[in-house]
C-alpha cells in the first residue's frame, strides 16, 4: 500500500492536531473522536473518519 497509513497512532493523531497526547486520549474517552479501534490494548484511529470530522469542524467553525 502506498501513501498514508489507514489508521493514526493517538500520538501520531495528536501531533496531526498539534494538541497533547493528554486531550487525544480524553476526547477518545468522551467520544469525541470518530474511527476510534481497540484491539486488545492498543487503539487505532481511522484516518478518513479522523480527516472528515476535522474537516467538519473547521466549517462548523468558520459559519460563527
Amino acid at each position: 500500500m502506498r501513501g498514508f497509513p489507514s489508521f493514526f497512532t493517538p500520538e501520531e493523531l495528536a501531533v496531526y492536531l498539534r494538541v497533547s497526547k493528554k486531550m487525544v486520549y480524553g476526547l477518545i474517552r468522551d467520544g469525541e473522536i470518530p474511527g476510534v479501534k481497540r484491539f486488545g490494548r492498543i487503539l487505532r484511529i481511522y484516518r478518513p473518519a479522523v480527516l472528515e470530522w476535522a474537516a467538519a469542524d473547521k466549517k462548523q467553525r468558520q459559519k460563527r
